[in-house]
């Protein structure tokens, strides 16, 4: 299995009831929460096909998005992180130069994955989409969800976060399953945090400085 979504059941193992994410607002996930929400979608991206492919995640900062990225490695994909205050020119742009096979997005999001289905369809492309929520509606299908785990490599993407792009064009960084893990461990021991710790995210999720509060 993954080392990212094995650390995970683990946490869930010990700590189901825990919270994993909040917004401070009253949105919050537990572990248990949060590791059926990955299943779900890991389980609606793959039984559409999609492995070692991108997909887009157009949605506001909260407990639901750290789920949606989740939900994507669990399918064996990698995700690209968006966010609807982005300019719509340099979503468009990014659009084009990852080709994502599929885009998840919220209702705060709803409006521009409109507009952004309509730029690929005037391209002469296809930008299929769905709410995150529509994502989730079914059962995990734990086989399908096995099948595909030993098949996800190290060396396989994990993300890829856009820089501003000196030269107008955004610039895509991507980074492997193996260098996240090896941030993880890294920065476990530097901070030696333990299960009472409690990270404050200062960063928008499409900054890769987030990650280590996503870890």
């Amino acid at each position: 299995m993954n080392r990212l979504l094995q650390d995970l059941e683990k946490t869930v193992s010990l700590y189901p009831e825990k919270t994993a994410f909040s917004d401070g607002k009253g949105d919050a996930l537990s572990f248990d929460q949060l590791n059926g929400l990955t299943k779900r979608l890991g389980t609606f991206l793959a039984g559409q096909g999609f492995f070692r492919q991108p997909v887009a995640v157009l949605m506001k900062k909260s407990p639901a998005e750290a789920a949606a990225f989740l939900g994507v490695w669990r399918a064996g994909c990698y995700y690209i992180p968006l966010d609807e205050e982005m300019p719509k020119q340099r979503l468009k742009r990014i659009l084009r130069r990852v080709q994502p096979v599929f885009l998840i997005y919220d209702k705060a999001g709803e409006n521009t994955a409109r507009e952004l289905k309509e730029e690929a369809r005037q391209e002469g492309g296809i930008l299929p989409a769905a709410l995150f929520e529509d994502t989730v509606k079914e059962n995990a299908d734990e086989a399908l969800l096995e099948r595909i785990s030993p098949q996800i490599l190290d060396a396989d993407p994990a993300y890829v976060v856009f820089t501003s792009g000196s030269t107008g064009e955004p610039k895509g960084v991507t980074a492997c399953f193996r260098s996240v893990v090896d941030y993880g461990d890294a920065l476990g021991d530097a901070l030696g945090f333990s299960s009472e710790t409690i990270f404050a995210s200062q960063t928008p999720f499409y900054f890769d400085a987030c990650l280590k509060e996503l870890l």
